[in-house]
């Protein structure tokens, strides 16, 4: 039987996700830090996340 494609990952790639991840946290705290209204993405999440950091900001 043929090995499944969908579970194989190039190499390295838990770097890259860790790279993308620390990107889009990098980002959102960007706007964080300036109480730049972003584009809604996620809703919820981002008041959610704008709480926290505003609160730990200032």
């Amino acid at each position: 039987m043929p090995e499944p494609i969908a579970m194989k990952l190039p190499e390295g790639w838990a770097v890259w996700l860790a790279v993308l991840a620390l990107n889009a946290m990098a980002g959102a705290m960007w706007f964080v830090n300036r109480n730049i209204e972003r584009p809604e993405a996620g809703g919820s999440l981002w008041a959610i996340l704008r709480s926290l950091g505003s609160g730990g900001v200032g």
